[in-house]
């Protein structure tokens, strides 16, 4: 049936039709099916968008601490009735072209989202998905592999372990993590939002597996779930796939619904926790929590997104700037933000590093500013910005996830509460309607911020003290849980835990039947186009500079990109990099401060954006500099260009103000992340031993910038503010510039005339020696370990071996093979069996390394031992093709992924500064698609013969010391980092 023919009140497949809505803002129709047996709910938004997707929702109310939401989010996708094996989630995404492939537990809700553009792979992920919603195995094996298992070896030591136990533990470790979701749960703490869903690890370790059955058999049934669909799919399909294999085995049951509405509170409310943030004599984390009002109302989602945008979106923002001036912290914390997953919005406003002498401050301060903002009201150009801005972004309807994805998160908002999705699906409407509201009271916001703010009863004040025995405290406590529970036990009681524990370790070493991994559906490799996608543009000289110039389809926007050539700056100036592009982000322009600055970047821009570009080109040359990319309407274009020259070359980057709370900035940022990218710091240290340009990246982006940057103080301000000028003066020559402009033909001639003027402003530099041609030095010998001690439990490994060339057959067959480790052996003996988070292998071909990579590993040694055996074994017996297949599959895949306007021009952008062209890559496909196990077998056995290595890993102290004599290590050998 087409989509025009259908009608309230069509019956198909057991699901009635009864609500059809034109949707104009995603340019099709949503139609709203009703499961007459069970009462499940599909909606799908039918449209031209050729990346599919789909998610079923379970709510999944939690009423005690032990995460049993969360482990059984991970369990349903390890063994269902249609395909009993331990993991179809990593069998299917081994060979698919998915686009998004996931599974996320929230506070009260389960999510299992997945997208492809292909419609024979999107059936394969459905198929597997709906089977393990509807039909889990949920072996005890299960969940003692993805929940908790007590652990008892041959010698009677006794541990806990499990991936949502290590997950939730290695959370722990992260102070902003613990700090922010203490503050939700006490925030709502008479609802069910006061339990973690995620689960607190000293709870997790009390879940038995009856309970978690239980659980599942509470919430994952039709009558508790929805489907929604996005995109041209044939959604009768479905439907009838849906009826006839799984709801045909269900009635109708009664679902009780928690009432997740907060009880107002009559006073506010005050509370400390102790959190694990470096050490005990850094500042504390100091918040001010409201809950707000209704996340099923539009008007109410959009107004405070927007009020939050006014006073915190950015450092030129009232609130914000108040805050940096008052000096009562060194930042706005990560932690402030909105969040529309509960059922009234909570609105926090955090402060970092606040010193003990300011706390009591805080809350005073906060309500103050807020209350000055409310008399004196928002600056109307601050608003017309901001209106702006969201204007741009529904014009460009961009998103780094799926658009599905986006859709179904504001269809949820209304769904979830009884109404319609079409309640709370048109993002538009909401804006439209509060643009209205503001013209029939310009006081709007600021009464709104009155009422639902400054005088909100309901509010937390909320301190998060710094405290760097917390894990300790925490793993001994959980130490305490294993000896009471395992003290009383006797000779036969402890045999029978072992026993336990040689049937766990037996059913995974047992591994999946052929015939059972064969009843996966996957994608052959003649499903995959032939043609790689190709990437056109052609070459102009614009005022003696290269402009390259991309045609494509863009809804009246320009994309502008400029990489300014720096391959030639000194050591220290190539170290102050970061630290300039951040004071570029902040700091006052020409006669403008940083708040006109911003509201002008948001007025004429549809965004701004400032990264540092370093890398290897594929003829070995040094890449290095500044993309500024900056995306503008027809309309805006000269003043956009005009705005982005002024930035270059009038900023006041030797401001000593700017200066400093640009330091403070990084030095936040860098501690922020440290657990939770510590793998990402990991490898670039790990990869610097390899040529000089990797070390040159080392020094740019990883813990060598970190520590550079923690050691400069206010006194260094003065002298950092000469040399940054002096910078700065390096970036007005014109010989460096390289431009990139993606548009459609009718906006070529303004942009090149707006551009042409920008190249006139610069300064000609004959003499300057650019570039140098300079190629990458690689080092012969390399025997490196590294490792990084932080007050953190969470592992992260990283072992870095010599690589080949990009466009070699080597590098494609190493790519394959990569591929190979990391969805078979890597993910069964890292992840399943070690209890590692993630674990990844991969290629960077650039610069010619191969890289094993662990997230958050309660191992270190074993680890480092396993990715060395792995190749071992391949470089011993021929893999099987249908592996082959799967990996190329999956490289393939990478490229498939449709990628919008303003991604699409910087791939391009930077397929041309790194010297990459069709043909290259046509040549890889090829290389991919020819690959055998011969080839396979042949590049793990070079692999192991180079004996070039390199390990870096991070970790607490306490690790270390237990791990030190395996990995061959002294304490020397590690560097403890600046928390």
């Amino acid at each position: 049936m087409e989509p025009q023919d259908k009608k309230i009140g069509d019956e198909l497949y057991g699901f009635k039709l009864i609500e059809i809505d034109k949707l104009d803002e995603y340019d099709g129709v949503g139609f709203l099916y009703k499961h007459e047996a069970t009462s499940m709910e599909v909606y799908h938004v039918q449209n031209n968008d050729k990346e599919l997707f789909f998610s079923y929702i379970f709510e999944t109310i939690p009423n005690d601490n032990t995460g049993v939401a969360h482990i059984i989010e991970h369990s349903v996708l390890s063994g269902s009735k249609k395909y009993p094996i331990r993991d179809p989630f990593i069998q299917l995404q081994k060979s698919s072209a998915c686009t998004f492939l996931n599974a996320m537990t929230f506070p009260t809700k389960t999510l299992y989202p997945a997208a492809s553009p292909l419609e024979k792979d999107f059936d394969n992920i459905f198929d597997v998905y709906s089977d393990a919603v509807f039909a889990p195995l949920l072996r005890e094996e299960t969940f003692m592999q993805e929940g908790i298992r007590l652990n008892c070896d041959e010698n009677g030591n006794f541990a806990y372990k499990g991936v949502v136990f290590n997950e939730m533990l290695g959370d722990k470790n992260d102070g902003e993590y613990v700090a922010n979701n203490s503050c939700m749960r006490n925030l709502f703490s008479d609802t069910a939002y006061n339990y973690s869903s995620g689960g607190e690890p000293l709870d997790i370790v009390d879940l038995d597996y009856t309970k978690f059955k239980s659980f599942y058999m509470q919430y994952y049934h039709p009558t508790n779930s929805k489907l929604f669909f996005y995109g041209n799919l044939n959604i009768e399909k479905y439907l009838k796939k849906l009826n006839i294999e799984y709801l045909s085995d269900y009635n109708k049951i009664n679902v009780s619904k928690d009432d997740l509405t907060p009880k107002k509170w009559n006073t506010p409310r005050n509370m400390s926790i102790n959190c694990p943030m470096g050490e005990s004599d850094s500042g504390a984390i100091v918040a001010t929590s409201f809950v707000t009002t209704d996340s099923s109302v539009p008007l109410e989602v959009i107004t405070i997104s927007f009020i939050y945008e006014l006073l915190l979106g950015s450092t030129g923002c009232p609130l914000y700037k108040a805050i940096i001036d008052s000096k009562l912290g060194d930042d706005v914390s990560n932690i402030s933000g909105i969040s529309t997953d509960y059922s009234f919005m909570p609105l926090t406003i955090a402060i970092s590093n606040v010193k003990t002498e300011n706390i009591d401050k805080v809350e005073k301060f906060i309500l103050k500013q807020l209350s000055l903002i409310v008399e004196n009201g928002f600056s109307k150009d601050l608003i017309t910005a901001t209106f702006k801005r969201l204007s741009f972004q529904i014009h460009e309807k961009i998103s780094s996830y799926p658009m599905g994805f986006v859709v179904l998160k504001r269809a949820m908002r209304g769904w979830l509460r009884g109404l319609s999705p079409i309640s709370t699906i048109e993002y538009t409407k909401a804006v439209n309607e509060l643009e209205l509201k503001l013209k029939d009271n310009p006081r709007y916001l600021e009464e709104w911020i009155d009422i639902n703010i400054v005088n909100n009863s309901h509010r937390l004040f909320f301190v998060a003290n710094p405290d760097s025995n917390a894990m300790d405290t925490y793993n001994e406590k959980l130490a305490k849980k294993i000896k009471l529970r395992t003290s009383s036990l006797n000779e036969s009681e402890k045999n029978k835990l072992i026993e336990k524990s040689k049937k766990f370790m037996e059913f995974h070493n047992s591994g999946d039947s052929i015939e059972n991994l064969n009843k996966i559906p996957k994608l052959l490799v003649k499903d995959l186009p032939k043609e790689i996608k190709e990437y056109n543009h052609h070459k102009e000289i614009l005022n003696n500079i290269p402009l390259w110039i991309m045609k494509e389809k863009t809804n009246d926007i320009a994309y502008f990109d400029i990489f300014i050539h720096l391959e030639d700056l000194n050591e220290r100036e190539i170290e102050l990099l970061p630290l300039y592009t951040r004071i570029l982000e902040n700091c006052r322009v020409k006669d403008m401060d940083n708040t006109k600055v911003m509201t002008v970047i948001m007025n004429k821009t549809g965004g701004f954006n400032i990264n540092l570009e370093a890398g290897t080109k594929s003829n070995l040359e040094r890449c290095l500099g500044i993309i500024l990319r900056v995306k503008m309407l027809n309309e805006d274009i000269d003043n956009a260009i005009n705005l982005t020259k002024d930035i270059i070359l009038e900023s006041k980057v030797d401001d000593y103000n700017t200066i400093w709370n640009s330091i403070v900035d990084l030095k936040n940022t860098y501690k922020s992340i440290a657990s939770s990218s510590g793998y990402r710091f990991s490898t670039i240290a790990a990869s610097s031993n390899f040529s000089d340009n990797a070390k040159l990246i080392e020094n740019l982006l990883g813990i060598s910038q970190w520590v550079f940057i923690d050691s400069l103080n206010r006194e260094d301000v003065s002298k950092l503010a000469v040399e940054l000028n002096n910078l700065k003066n390096k970036l007005k020559v014109l010989n460096r510039y390289e431009l990139h402009l993606t548009c459609e033909e009718n906006l070529i001639d303004s942009s090149k005339k707006a551009l042409n003027n920008f190249l006139k402003s610069l300064e000609k530099q004959d003499d300057l020696n650019l570039l140098k041609k300079e190629k990458t030095v690689h080092f012969e010998k390399v025997e490196s370990k590294k490792g990084f001690i932080l007050p953190s439990s969470v592992n992260h490994t990283s072992y870095v071996i010599p690589s080949f060339p990009l466009g070699s057959k080597k590098n494609a067959i190493q790519r394959i093979l990569a591929a190979i480790m990391s969805g078979n052996d890597l993910w069964n003996e890292v992840r399943v069996i070690g209890g590692a988070y993630g674990v990844d292998c991969h290629v960077e071909s650039l610069e010619q390394l191969l890289i094993f990579i662990s997230a958050s590993d309660p191992n270190l040694a074993q680890t480092f031992e396993t990715y060395r055996n792995v190749l071992k074994q391949y470089s011993e017996t021929l893999v099987n093709e249908e592996l082959i297949d799967d990996a190329i599959i999956n490289n393939v895949a990478n490229d498939l992924k449709p990628h919008q306007n303003n991604r699409t021009s910087i791939i391009d952008f930077r397929r041309i500064l790194y010297n990459i062209d069709n043909e290259m890559l046509k040549k890889v496909r090829e290389s991919i698609l020819e690959t055998t196990s011969k080839d396979i077998q042949e590049a793990a056995v070079e692999l192991l013969k180079n004996t070039n290595f390199a390990i870096s890993f991070f970790c607490d102290q306490s690790t270390f010391n237990k791990e030190k004599e395996t990995l061959e290590m002294e304490e020397k050998d590690v560097i403890k980092l600046p928390i």
